[in-house]
């Protein structure tokens, strides 16, 4: 389905998205160092103003869903879903009261290229986490037909399965919706930073 708003002139094609979502409610906590996430937060509410237009509603494939079967919500008023344990009482008192509209998209895909929690804070993962975002970006940026076959095999990729073990590759499924949401259009990497790193002397 092509991602376009449809008006009264010409339709305004809206970019797919593949995102980072953090490690649940991050933003909403404090943490050490401070700036952990900052980097992230701060392109993330940056993307609202590439946009070519207001988006009349957005269509977010989400990490943590592993179903035997394609399910949408798509209420009226959807209530926001906590998919996060152990973490502070109000991070589960947050409030987004976005309005459900089935029939407009912006489609965002919410994941992680990196989601193998043993790894976090670990040096020896920083360089598999790198040989995976290069077969990543190189993947994502490849002409679509190339994209989608790179894509398909994306375990066989250079340390795919250490980036993200059986049962935790649903924070990389989003991608392939967005991927197949682009079409014909090109991907591009705009953003990438390395959280939870070890710093040194500590």
């Amino acid at each position: 389905m092509p991602a376009e708003i449809i008006t009264t002139s010409a339709p305004i094609r809206m970019p797919s998205w593949y995102i980072p979502h953090g490690a649940g409610p991050c933003f909403f906590m404090d943490w050490h160092p401070p700036t952990a996430w900052e980097r992230m937060a701060g392109f993330l509410r940056g993307l609202a103003a590439t946009l070519p237009a207001r988006p009349r509603a957005i269509v977010v494939v989400s990490a943590h869903w592993l179903a035997p079967v394609f399910g949408v919500t798509a209420n009226a008023r959807p209530d926001l879903i906590y998919d996060y344990a152990g973490f502070p009482a109000h991070t589960y008192a947050l409030r987004y009261p976005a309005p459900g509209e089935p029939a407009w998209l912006l489609i965002i895909g919410s994941g992680m290229s990196f989601h193998n929690m043993r790894g976090y804070g670990d040096p020896r993962y920083g360089s598999i986490s790198d040989d995976f975002d290069r077969w990543l970006t190189a993947a994502v940026e490849a002409e679509p037909i190339r994209r989608a076959q790179a894509l398909a095999g994306w375990a066989d990729a250079p340390s795919a399965r250490l980036s993200h073990p059986p049962g935790g590759d649903e924070h990389l499924l989003p991608l392939m919706a967005v991927a197949g949401a682009a079409g014909d259009d090109h991907g591009r990497r705009v953003f990438t930073d390395r959280v939870l790193e070890p710093r040194s002397g500590s």
